[in-house]
């Protein structure tokens, strides 16, 4: 017989916009590392660990924050997700403790910064070479 809690059914929603960054981080005890996948599609897996009795402390900012933890980072295109995850490995046969969120992306995925940046940096690194250079006054 299955375990109904390892069989949750698809997290379905539409990416609008430029799309969204879906995070997908372990909790509460180090060693769990999850797949991710979309429509069925294996997207990726969050990073690899090394099992251990730590504990980032059961919230996820924390967790976030701490490089010991197993995390991933996917970017997802505009249009419809049915997302779903599962644990790739896992050192706790219970362990159930994971979060994901989903976060608009504020410009397209891969975005190459405007030309108009690239010239406002190029002008920066201009003004900063003139003020080095000093005009020699006379023959010394």
């Amino acid at each position: 017989m299955s375990d109904p809690r390892r069989s949750v059914p698809p997290w379905t929603f539409d990416a609008t916009g430029f799309g969204a960054l879906l995070t997908v981080l372990d909790g509460g005890e180090l060693g769990d590392i999850y797949n991710v996948f979309d429509f069925g599609t294996l997207i990726g897996a969050t990073s690899f660990v090394v099992p251990d009795e730590y504990s980032c402390g059961g919230f996820p900012e924390p967790c976030l924050a701490d490089p010991l933890m197993s995390k991933g980072f996917f970017e997802l295109l505009p249009g419809p997700h049915s997302i779903t995850i599962s644990i790739n490995s896992t050192p706790y046969p219970d362990s159930f403790l994971s979060w994901f969120r989903v976060q608009p992306l504020a410009e397209p995925p891969g975005a190459v910064p405007e030309p108009k940046t690239l010239m406002m940096i190029a002008a920066g690194f201009l003004g900063m070479g003139m003020l080095r250079y000093r005009p020699r006054h006379g023959g010394r």
